[in-house]
């Protein structure tokens, strides 16, 4: 990834005091941010900058609001597995990748993260999920044998 394309940040907030004032910060920080007032703006911006879902997940783990959210990569591209687990996805899975795989893993980051379906199912993740640096904090969550 050049830096430049490494520099780009999407900011995405209804108050335009704070994006002004982000997007000052990191513009002296030596980024380039581009800034969306609300959802729909943002997924435009986002589809128009053409971001990668590497600079994506950068982007959220930059920003305290959205560091915790459990993230899972999906990618045809094994070149990108390492940068993303080490960049913070809980899992990647490659395409095409099986259904079983997409849920496990989803319940696994969901009981993680202390939310959503946990429903104790014992679907293996399997079919090119891999798993990131916080799977020993999946399994002292609760998580299966199997969901790790």
């Amino acid at each position: 990834m050049s830096t430049a394309v490494a520099n780009q940040i999407l900011l995405i907030d209804d108050d335009q005091d704070v994006l002004r004032g982000a997007s000052l910060r990191l513009g002296a920080a030596g980024y380039r941010p581009t800034t969306a007032c609300d959802g729909r703006q943002g997924i435009d911006r986002a589809v128009k900058d053409h971001p990668d879902g590497l600079q994506v997940l950068s982007t959220l783990r930059h920003r305290a609001e959205t560091r915790a959210i459990p993230v899972i990569m999906l990618s045809a591209s094994l070149v990108d597995q390492d940068a993303a687990l080490e960049a913070g996805a809980r899992f990647f899975l490659t395409k095409p990748y099986q259904s079983k795989a997409l849920l496990a893993a989803l319940r696994a980051a969901l009981r993680e993260a202390g939310g959503g379906n946990a429903s104790g199912s014992s679907d293996a993740v399997a079919g090119g999920a891999h798993q990131g640096p916080s799977a020993v904090q999946a399994k002292e969550a609760g998580a299966t044998e199997a969901e790790w």
